[in-house]
């Protein structure tokens, strides 16, 4: 039993019997043998029902997919709010998931193997629940100079390991660039606090982020009017009767900006935002533009677990390539985006 303050991690499990369909996992048993989708949900995911809420949302986001993946959740179990707890149950995560894969009776094992190992796991964050994902490569960086990776053998390593969130609070640290992202994020998330990131990014023609010209040019439009209004170009002058999903990339973090996610309402920040029906059909609180915004988070997801299965199945390492996914997105994304009506003051 789970003492006050530790993490659980359960595993959704499609039998009646078990309560929630979700079951700790216990990790004296527990062996990668497919790939997993990790799951750090909002700061609420306090109990087991609603670690399973997250669980059922990438299953029916997953389609078909979900059916040869392990799809975990960490239920906070009361430790995501103190930074003490939340530093031990990363700690211990990393060394039930991590450690085992890229280390064999505690030593380091070829780089290459441990990059097909770590392909194995996929992060989804929501929220506050990014934070930890930044807990657990502090702590993966130490385990690695400690079975003595060199430098750029943890960087290639860390560049497997794909995180996707929706709506967090925090970006992964500068520290780890070589960390694949992909990052949806509205500036009609309340609670976003960078919500100018990709906006801003996609719109300065002096930086290095890839964005079509034609898409680069509406940003710029849309920044320029801002600015003869004196307004804010994020949220005064981008409101919900403005659908729009942009594909952004900056490195290897990608980015769909994206805005006017829900039919009614103003705040892009609930899950429930992006999830789909089992079926796969569209919800019916989503706009056209959560309805996008729902596919590229699939379409994220399902390339990763698509990688993984081909890593278990060559004798060789292949590379999980950002670029497929980020191509994928562009050509389903761009029908969504009409001209701007942007009124005057």
């Amino acid at each position: 039993m789970k003492e006050k303050g530790e993490f659980i991690v359960g595993k959704r499990i499609l039998d009646d019997n078990v309560e929630h369909h979700w079951q700790e996992v216990d990790f004296s048993k527990y062996k990668v043998e497919k790939p997993i989708i990790l799951i750090f949900g909002g700061s609420g995911t306090e109990n087991n029902k609603f670690a399973n809420g997250y669980a059922k949302l990438i299953q029916h986001l997953l389609g078909s997919f979900a059916e040869d993946v392990d799809i975990l959740t960490v239920n906070y179990n009361g430790g995501i709010t103190q930074r003490e707890n939340k530093i031990e149950n990363c700690a211990y995560l990393v060394d039930k998931l991590f450690v085992p894969l890229i280390s064999k009776d505690g030593k380091k094992i070829d780089v290459k193997s441990a990059c097909k190992n770590v392909r194995n796991i996929t992060i989804f964050a929501h929220c506050m629940g990014d934070l930890n994902v930044s807990e657990i490569f502090s702590n993966l960086a130490t385990k690695m100079s400690e079975l003595h990776y060199t430098e750029s053998e943890q960087r290639l390593i860390f560049s497997q390991i794909f995180e996707i969130s929706y709506g967090v609070w925090s970006l992964i640290p500068d520290r780890f660039p070589d960390a694949p992202v992909f990052n949806v994020l509205s500036p009609e998330d309340e609670m976003w606090m960078k919500t100018d990131y990709f906006w801003e990014m996609a719109a300065d023609e002096s930086t290095d982020v890839e964005i079509s010209s034609k898409d680069k040019g509406r940003l710029s439009e849309i920044v320029k009017k801002a600015e003869k209004n004196k307004e804010k170009p994020c949220f005064e002058a981008f409101y919900n009767e403005n659908q729009r999903c942009f594909v952004v990339r900056d490195k290897n973090r990608l980015g769909l900006a994206c805005s006017g996610l829900q039919k009614d309402g103003y705040d892009d920040h609930s899950i429930d935002v992006v999830a789909r029906k089992k079926d796969w059909g569209r919800l019916d609180t989503s706009s056209e533009a959560g309805d996008y915004a729902s596919r590229c988070i699939a379409c994220a997801l399902c390339n990763s677990v698509a990688n993984a299965m081909l890593n278990q199945k060559s004798k060789e390492f292949v590379p999980f390539a950002l670029d497929d996914v980020q191509r994928q997105m562009e050509d389903f994304v761009c029908t969504l985006n009409k001209p701007y009506e942007i009124k005057e003051k």
